[in-house]
């Protein structure tokens, strides 16, 4: 037994280990006191989270999935599961709020001790859901809409340092909740529920990097999207800019400098590349090559291996040629076939290297071209 307990505590400490370890290979940027994030734009859509499509979601929404129970599952099982990651930059400090847009799931369950209030009392057993068009006829059910309408939520600098809430200084994984039921709907400035009360999800953040860590509580709750809001001192409505549609805020990747603000995936400065020079390359020089020098492979011309004739020939690797099958195909539309291949190619590159009476080239150059055929 002894034994066991000491491998259960291990187990523990690399659960937590794991979940907590932040991974932030980009970050949204904030941008006149706000940041927007989608859901689904999590670093990772982690265990106990699925992709869905409901009506009234930008795009799509993640539903939990996981957890113990659909009224509400306890923040040591819900650290059992890996949080979504949200990273973004903050570069005008103040308080900022939390907004969660998200969808109110009602189940069908046994009305319990409450009677007809089917709320604290009732059951936590789903046996139909409402917005899916399932029936709770029997006398012992009812339709239950206080459920499925949270998640816990936790904002890090790193894996060691987290953010209190401004309102409590509460700094453990925390409720907010959504009103509305059977629909997408914005938490409100008195979202935060704990410590015995309700309050402003608030954060003071300065200039820097951040993490928003987000898990599971009640089953079947979905996440559309998310809103910080720099708010003023003593603020309390924000519903002016829950009505707008923001889009989501540009990305910035850590590692290669270059910014996201079209969603797609590539880095924007006017191309469809990552590394920006105006052209659709890699490495960038005015053209669609890898390196650059005006062609598609290696250097000099629009060849594969360029040491070869320039003189319009069909030669292996020619700049008007390309490999097709057993024939060789020139950009104007000519075909050579496997006969004329071959004498093409070689005295091709015999042109070039001939000048030089370099045999041994001649031979490398022979056994290059016969190995790239056959591969």
């Amino acid at each position: 037994p002894g034994i066991q307990h000491i491998l259960y505590l291990g187990f523990l400490l690399l659960n937590i280990s794991t979940t907590l370890e932040i991974n932030r290979p980009f970050v949204f940027l904030e941008a006149n006191g706000t940041v927007a994030f989608e859901a689904e734009s999590a670093i990772q859509v982690v265990s106990g989270w699925k992709t869905i499509n409901y009506e009234g979601n930008r795009g799509t929404s993640l539903s939990f999935t996981g957890g113990s129970s659909i009224c509400s599952t306890s923040q040591n099982i819900a650290r059992e599961y890996p949080p979504l990651q949200y990273s973004f930059r903050i570069q005008t400090e103040g308080t900022y709020r939390l907004f969660v847009h998200g969808f109110k799931t009602v189940h069908c369950v046994d009305i319990g001790t409450d009677g007809d209030s089917c709320h604290s009392g009732a059951g936590c057993t789903s046996y139909g859901i409402q917005h899916l068009g399932d029936s709770c006829d029997d006398s012992n059910l009812c339709w239950r809409n206080d459920i499925s309408n949270d998640g816990y939520f936790q904002l890090v600098v790193d894996n060691e340092t987290v953010v209190p809430y401004a309102s409590t200084d509460y700094e453990d994984i925390a409720k907010i909740f959504v009103p509305t039921a059977n629909q997408f709907s914005w938490s409100n400035n008195k979202a935060l529920d704990c410590c015995g009360g309700k309050w402003a999800p608030d954060f003071e953040l300065t200039s820097g990097d951040f993490t928003l860590l987000v898990r599971g509580r009640s089953s079947l709750f979905a996440i559309d999207r998310y809103y910080l809001i720099k708010v003023e001192e003593g603020e309390t409505n924000s519903d002016w800019i829950l009505g707008r549609d923001l889009p989501e805020s540009e990305k910035f990747y850590l590692d290669s400098g270059n910014t996201d603000s079209d969603g797609d995936g590539m880095n924007e400065d006017g191309d469809n590349t990552m590394n920006e020079d105006g052209d659709n390359t890699m490495n960038d020089d005015g053209d669609n090559t890898m390196n650059d020098d005006g062609d598609s492979m290696n250097d000099g011309d629009d060849s594969v291996n360029d040491m070869n004739d320039s003189d319009g020939t069909d030669s292996m690797n020619d700049a008007d040629t390309y490999m097709d099958d057993e024939t060789y195909t020139e950009v104007d539309g000519d075909e050579v076939d496997t006969g004329s291949m071959e004498t093409s190619s070689v005295s091709g590159a015999d042109e070039n290297l001939g000048d030089s009476g370099s045999e041994p080239l001649l031979m490398y150059v022979v056994i290059v071209l016969v190995v790239a055929l056959f591969a």
